[in-house]
């Protein structure tokens, strides 16, 4: 198997998932170019956690056009005034 490498990506992630993604950065599996954080617990407020993530996104692209953003189910955002509407 190839090695995996991670080296053009930049990951925009919720701040719950940052000792999971130090560790693996820290342990040399996740080479990733730079970690963004949003705030913990956003799924609370949809439209903070929407306004964190654009702006994280757009400060990504800006050292990698390859963005990965990760984040708990999509269940933890449900917007009560449009169920349906994605981020």
């Amino acid at each position: 198997m190839a090695d995996i490498s991670f080296s053009d990506i930049v990951i925009v992630s919720c701040g719950t998932l940052s000792l999971e993604l130090n560790h693996l950065k820290k342990e040399g599996f996740l080479n990733v170019r730079h970690i963004f954080y949003n705030t913990p617990g956003l799924h609370e407020k949809p439209p903070e956690l929407e306004r964190q993530l654009l702006y994280r996104i757009e400060k990504a692209k800006r050292i990698s056009e390859k963005v990965l953003v990760v984040y708990g189910g999509k269940f933890c955002y449900v917007n009560g005034d449009n169920p349906t509407r994605t981020m």
